[in-house]
């Protein structure tokens, strides 16, 4: 295996006809450098909340990406389940298992919920932000969310999207910020759609519904901290493509302050694309992540990245993109072992072998028809990976 894996790493990057190109070659100043990391979707399918159980641990299911997020200043994931703990299928409360997938407290597809536990293995993964806007927001109920805002707030992670029954603009804003090394970030999430189940409480924000909400937060926080970042749960399962509603609100948002579109819920890679504003910023729009953790099939659901974004802040306090790499992952599961589940960089020294590594070539091959290799990250992590584009200009 590992020898078909250097020959398919040869091949792609002397050629990639499909694969889309972006550069920020040109943004590159004396500026402070900062850098972000993304993944997509957490989907916690039967599979993968056994073996978290089994290890107490969620830090299980990806051990070799873990010192990547620790590369960023900044990393993100989307948190597609509820935190909910005592609340069964019934949306009502009973005993809590603890650590323990029983199939009525903690469940999987088409109603998630997950152990709390998750919050603080993402905390020392490396993960600073998630999303709960999503389509699972409310699979156990306001109550559930409300359990989940509860579990967030004890382990400290931040979050954007939802809050409780009692809650309002004014004891939590649809956005939460955060700093680092001088940089203020504001985070913003919304979704599409909640699976049919009724926001009575108004606990999330809604994409398209909550449209002017959005779109003046991002003007008022474009005016307070240094970057402002959209995170939509949108368009079609299992479509490569955007839909035209999301690259029209993608634009909208990037024309009114937002310097970033980060997306999910496709469960499949979508182009990036850079967009220059009518103010005459580079912003970044990437229409879909993926799934980052999934017992989904499909080598193009299995197939993900950790995207990175690299930030300038100009001694005038201005903020430009300058680089956009990413480090291909793969998804292995469907070994014949249902606690064999791990999500793993595509690296070509690493020697796969075992079961469920048969699409890997695949894998890579669909992840490089989407995003040119140039921008692949393909070494161990280390400080020395170059997350600008800077080292591509010419004088």
């Amino acid at each position: 295996m590992r020898i078909s894996i250097v020959i398919i790493f040869l091949s792609l990057f002397s050629v990639s006809l499909s694969a889309q190109s972006i550069d920020y070659s040109n943004n590159c100043g004396e500026g402070v450098n900062y850098t972000f990391s993304f993944v997509g979707d957490l989907i916690m399918h039967s599979p993968l909340q056994r073996k978290a159980a089994r290890n107490d641990d969620f830090k299980t299911l990806w051990p070799e990406v873990i010192p990547y997020f620790h590369l960023a200043d900044f990393s993100y994931a989307n948190l597609e389940t509820p935190l909910a703990d005592g609340i069964g299928l019934d949306n009502k409360q009973t005993k809590d298992p603890g650590h323990k997938y029983e199939k009525n407290v903690y469940t999987t597809y088409p109603r998630f919920n997950t152990h709390f536990s998750l919050a603080d293995d993402l905390i020392e993964s490396g993960i600073d932000v998630v999303s709960t806007a999503n389509n699972h927001s409310l699979d156990r109920g306001a109550i559930g969310a409300d359990r989940t805002v509860n579990n967030l707030e004890r382990s400290g992670l931040n979050f954007t999207g939802t809050r409780r029954t009692d809650e309002n603009e004014n004891d939590r804003p649809w956005y939460t910020i955060t700093e680092n090394k001088g940089l203020t970030v504001a985070w913003i999430a919304c979704t599409e759609s909640t699976n049919g189940v009724p926001d009575k409480y108004n606990q999330v924000l809604m994409c398209h519904q909550d449209k002017q909400i959005i779109l003046d937060l991002i003007s008022i926080l474009d005016s307070q901290v240094d970057v402002v970042i959209m995170l939509p749960h949108w368009g079609k399962e299992k479509h490569q493509k955007p839909t035209k509603q999301q690259v029209r609100a993608g634009h909208l948002w990037l024309d009114h302050g937002a310097d970033m579109v980060v997306g999910s819920h496709p469960h499949v890679l979508q182009p990036m694309e850079k967009y220059i504003t009518s103010d005459g910023r580079e912003g970044l729009i990437l229409y879909s992540l993926g799934n980052f953790t999934t017992f989904h099939p499909d080598v193009e659901q299995k197939s993900t990245v950790v995207l990175y974004v690299n930030i300038e802040k100009a001694g005038n306090n201005s903020i430009r993109i300058n680089g956009v790499k990413f480090l291909p992952l793969f998804m292995r599961n469907r070994t014949g072992d249902l606690m064999d589940v791990e999500v793993y960089p595509h690296l070509p020294t690493n020697n796969f072998r075992g079961n469920g590594f048969r699409d890997l070539n695949k894998s890579l091959e669909h992840i490089f028809n989407i995003y040119d290799p140039i921008n692949a990250i393909l070494e161990p992590s280390n400080s020395d990976i170059e997350f600008s584009h800077c080292d591509r200009r010419t004088y």
